[in-house]
This record gives C-alpha cells, sequence and structure tokens, in this order.
C-alpha cells in the first residue's frame, strides 16, 4: 500500500475485512509494545467469516512479529526483514 493510499482512505479500504465491531475498544488498551492475536488466524478468507468469534489476546509485539518472520520463512523463504526483527 502507498503512502497516498493510506492518507486517502485507502487504509481504511484495505482494513475493511479485518474490523468487527469493537475493535476500536479492545485496541485502545493496548500499549506500543502490544499487539493482538487472533485465533484462528485471520489470514485466511474462511477465518475474516467470522471474526468476532476469534479469540483474541494481547501478547508481546515482539511475539508477533518472531511468529510472522518464522512463518514466512517457512512458508516461502522470503526474509521480511526488518520487519521480522523483534
Amino acid at each position: 500500500m502507498a503512502v497516498l493510499d493510506s492518507l486517502s482512505g485507502g487504509l481504511q479500504e484495505f482494513y475493511e475485512g479485518l474490523r468487527w465491531d469493537g475493535w476500536r475498544d479492545e485496541v485502545s488498551v493496548l500499549n506500543a509494545r502490544q499487539g493482538l492475536s487472533l485465533f484462528p488466524p485471520s489470514r485466511p478468507p474462511e477465518a475474516r467469516r467470522d471474526l468476532p468469534a476469534a479469540g483474541r489476546r494481547a501478547v508481546p509485539m515482539a511475539e508477533l512479529l518472531s511468529l510472522s518472520r518464522n512463518s514466512c520463512l517457512r512458508f516461502d523463504g522470503a526474509n521480511p526483514g526488518f520487519l521480522g526483527v523483534a
């Protein structure tokens, strides 16, 4: 996503299928070193059908970045670079 897209409302459209009622309240209590872990993961389209029913918990951002990095390396060998460094 380009910076211009995100500034012109594209960010809203990008995340549209990944938000649920009450998501703002859930993320507002997180600090800058935390993120939400969802189970089942929201990546497969079938998991997005019922996001409100997904299990969610606050976890350290380092844990999420590590999981993302390991998944990238395992599935296609791509190194996510600095985004995968915790």
